[in-house]
């Protein structure tokens, strides 16, 4: 049976907004390595003199879940047409335009993951442009699955990981300074050289990507590294404080 919630409008939606609750986050069903983005998040911002105050740190941590429950969900959707109608009902719930009617393959509470972001998108007024750039991701996500060249599938997954960043951005919103999102989004391109180089071969086997992992395609990747990380070196302002979030991060993922 699809599930219905049946929240639509702004009004209603602002109606039944809560208020940050500053206790523990419910991070159950959440990946480990998504949970260390979190954990680690402040590492980046304090540099910049960002303070990620508690309904900060709780939006984020809104977002992050969210964002898990969506990609496993759509990575555990092999037809192209049930990707495509499943990021239609995402997009369209978030913007406000729709209930959520979709039944859920996973145990990730994805339905209570997107509400919790949806309110939060619309506490902080940026529901509007987060939706379509959620829309923008999801274009991306599906061209990269079908890039046969080598090329094409690292400027694709590049420019996913480069949308990706501006979602959190948008919830920092006015505490947020050009000096950091510069840095930050070097930091997105540069961890999707990482993931790549770490999941490349089980996506392979999986079907999520048609580009077969080989020597010239890790060659690249490790070439992007290598210039990323020399540039991240160079901008942030706490090299100390990077290489802590890379070595966090990195547990996480292991």
């Amino acid at each position: 049976m699809a599930i219905s919630i049946a929240t639509t409008g702004r009004a209603a939606c602002e109606s039944s907004e809560p208020t940050p609750e500053l206790s523990a986050f419910e991070w159950t069903n959440v990946r480990s390595d998504y949970r260390s983005l979190h954990a680690e998040f402040w590492r980046l911002t304090d540099p910049f003199g960002i303070e990620l105050t508690p309904d900060l740190s709780l939006d984020l941590a809104h977002l992050i879940a969210a964002m898990d429950a969506v990609d496993r969900e759509l990575d555990g959707l092999a037809e192209r047409s049930l990707r495509e109608q499943f990021s239609r009902q995402v997009v369209s719930f978030l913007a406000n335009e729709s209930p959520w009617q979709y039944a859920s393959h996973s145990e990730t509470n994805l339905a209570g993951r997107l509400v919790e972001l949806r309110r939060v998108m619309v506490r902080r007024h940026v529901q509007l442009r987060f939706a379509a750039t959620v829309q923008s991701i999801f274009r991306l996500s599906e061209e990269k699955r079908n890039a046969c060249a080598i090329s094409q599938y690292m400027q694709l997954v590049r420019r996913e990981w480069r949308l990706a960043g501006e979602l959190p951005i948008l919830i920092l919103g006015r505490v947020s300074t050009p000096r950091f999102e510069s840095f930050f989004f070097s930091l997105c391109e540069t961890m999707h050289a990482v993931d790549t180089v770490l999941d490349a071969r089980n996506d392979y086997r999986s079907g999520l990507i048609a580009v077969r992992p080989g020597p010239v395609f890790y060659a690249m990747l490790v070439t992007q590294l290598a210039i990323h990380v020399a540039y991240l070196l160079f901008k942030c302002p706490s090299r100390l404080q990077l290489v802590r979030y890379a070595v966090g991060v990195c547990r996480g993922r292991s």
